[in-house]
C-alpha cells in the first residue's frame, strides 16, 4: 500500500520540523506502507541538513515542486553574489544555516499571507503531487504542518482523486502561538481556510491531547486523535567513553519569539550567587543558538562556561546531547506551553537524561514531572529555575544523578509512532473501500 505525504518540511531542510515527516516516511514501511513524498524544490530559507537524506528507504520517491514566495528574493541576491542561495557554505558536517533577515520583519512578512508565505506553492504542488498520485496508486493522502499550506494542497488532491486525507497537525494553525496576523480580517481569513481544509478531513492528528481537545470542540464531526512526537533510536549515540569535568547542561534547538533564555539565565546567575562554586563547576552548551547566546549570559551575569556551536545537524547535535549530564528545555509560557510538546523532549527521554524544563503549566511540564529525573522550573520565574538547577547539581555533587527510567523511554520510539500511524492509515483505506 501506498501513501502521498505532503510535506514542506523534509530534507535535505534540516531544523526540527523535519524529524516527525522523516521518521514516518523511515518507519511505515515496516507496517507495509510506502510513501510517495510530496515536498519543495530549492527551499530558499532553509536550515539544510543534507545527511539526514541516508535515512530515506529504497521505496519512497520524492517529487518536488517549485514554489513562488517572499524569500526567494533573498534567495536570487545570493545568488547573485556568488552563494548557494539557500545558505552559505556547507560546513563538514553537511549542515548549513540560512538567515536572511531580522525576525520582526520576517514576522511581518508572514503575518500578510494566509495560511502562510508558502501559500504560492499550492500551484505547482497540486499540479505535480496529483500526477505523482495518480502514478503511483496511492490511497491515502497525509499532510504534515506547519507550513500549513501542506494541509491546503493535500485537501486539493484528496478532493480530486476522491481520496481520504490525514491532516497532521504539529503545531495548532489558528490558534499558533508564534502567529501574528497582519490584521483581523487575515485572522478570519485564515480561519475560514483552515474550516474548510480540516471539516473535509478524514482524520485530524495532533501531537498532543490538549491540542487535540481544542480541534474536538473546533471540529465537532470530525476524528481527531494524539499520536505523540518521539525518538529514533537508531540515532541515538553511545555515551563518550570516558568521563568530563563539571556538570555539563545541553540545550539543542533554537530561540525565537517568546521562547527566549533570559529567565534562564538569570536563574542560573542567582544560583551562582548562592553557591558559588556552581559557577567553578557548571558548563553550559548550546547546539542551535550562536553567540547571542553567549552574549545574553554575560549580560544576565552568568559566570559559568558557556558555548554556543550555532546551528549543527540533527547528528551532531544529539552527539552534544550523549557528552551532557541534564538536558535543558525552554518554552514560553502561555499558548506555546499549554499545546505544545517539543519534539527534543523525547530525545532527551530516548537518552535517558535528566530533564530541566524551563517552561508554563502544559504537556511538557507534566511529561517532565512523571519522569525520573525530571525537574520543571517556571518559564517567568528566575528563581523557580534557580532552585531546580540546585536540586540537580546537589544530586549530581552526590554521585546519583539519574535519568528516566528504560520503560520511561521505550513508550516514545518514533518506531511505535509509525506503527499506531500505520493502524490508522489502514482503517481510513478500509472506510474508503467500504
Amino acid at each position: 500500500m501506498r501513501l502521498l505525504f505532503v510535506t514542506y518540511e523534509f530534507p535535505p531542510k534540516g531544523g526540527p520540523g523535519v524529524q516527525r515527516p522523516l521518521k514516518l516516511v523511515k518507519y511505515l514501511p515496516q507496517s507495509g506502507w510506502e510513501s510517495t513524498v510530496l515536498t519543495v524544490l530549492d527551499p530558499p530559507t532553509a536550515l539544510v541538513d543534507a545527511t539526514l537524506e541516508a535515512e530515506l528507504p529504497a521505496s519512497t520517491r520524492v517529487v518536488r515542486a517549485w514554489s513562488l514566495e517572499p524569500t526567494r528574493v533573498i534567495q536570487f541576491l545570493r545568488r547573485l553574489r556568488g552563494g548557494s542561495g539557500a545558505a552559505a557554505d556547507a560546513a563538514p558536517s553537511g549542515a548549513v544555516g540560512f538567515s536572511g533577515a531580522p525576525s520582526w520583519t520576517v514576522g511581518a512578512v508572514q503575518g500578510l499571507f494566509v495560511p502562510d508565505e508558502k501559500r504560492f506553492w499550492r500551484p505547482w504542488a497540486v499540479r505535480a503531487g496529483t500526477a505523482a498520485t495518480a502514478a503511483d496508486d496511492c490511497i491515502v493522502v497525509v499532510s504534515s504542518g506547519p507550513p500549513h499550506t501542506a494541509h491546503v494542497v493535500a485537501g486539493a488532491i484528496a478532493r480530486r482523486l476522491s481520496l481520504p486525507h490525514v491532516a497532521d497537525l504539529r503545531d495548532p494553525w489558528v490558534g499558533a502561538y508564534h502567529r501574528r496576523y497582519a490584521t483581523p480580517l487575515h485572522r478570519a481569513a485564515d480561519a475560514r481556510l483552515e474550516r474548510r481544509v480540516l471539516s473535509a478531513a478524514s482524520t485530524i492528528v495532533t501531537v498532543t491531547e490538549q491540542m487535540a481537545e481544542m480541534y474536538r470542540e473546533r471540529y465537532p464531526g470530525v476524528r481527531v486523535l494524539v499520536i505523540p512526537n518521539g525518538y529514533d533510536p537508531a540515532d541515538l549515540p553511545a555515551a563518550p567513553s570516558g568521563t568530563h569535568e563539571g556538570l555539563v547542561l545541553a540545550y539543542t534547538g533554537t530561540f525565537g519569539g517568546a521562547r527566549q533564555p533570559e529567565s534562564f539565565l538569570a536563574g542560573v546567575a542567582l544560583a551562582e550567587a548562592r553557591q558559588p562554586e556552581l559557577a567553578q563547576d557548571l558548563r553550559i552548551v548550546a547546539a542551535g543558538p550562536g553567540q547571542e547566546f553567549v552574549a545574553a549570559a554575560r549580560r544576565a551575569g552568568v559566570r559559568s562556561t558557556v558555548e554556543a556551536l550555532g546551528y549543527v545537524s540533527h547528528e551532531r547535535s544529539l552527539q552534544v546531547l550523549a557528552a551532557s549530564d541534564v538536558a535543558l528545555l525552554v518554552l514560553s509560557a502561555g499558548e506555546e506551553s499549554r499545546v505544545s510538546l517539543s519534539g527534543k523532549v523525547f530525545e532527551y527521554l530516548g537518552m535517558r537524561k535528566p530533564i530541566l524544563a524551563v517552561v508554563g503549566e502544559g504537556p511538557a511540564a507534566e511529561l517532565v514531572e512523571s519522569v525520573t529525573g525530571g525537574r520543571v522550573a517556571s518559564f517567568d520565574d528566575p528563581a523557580s529555575v534557580a532552585v531546580a538547577l540546585e536540586e540537580l547539581y546537589a544530586v549530581w555533587r552526590s554521585g546519583s544523578l539519574m535519568g528516566p527510567t528504560e520503560a520511561e523511554a521505550a513508550r516514545f520510539s518514533r518506531v511505535e509512532q509509525a506503527q499506531a500511524y500505520a493502524a490508522l492509515l489502514e482503517e481510513v483505506a478500509d472506510a474508503r473501500r467500504a
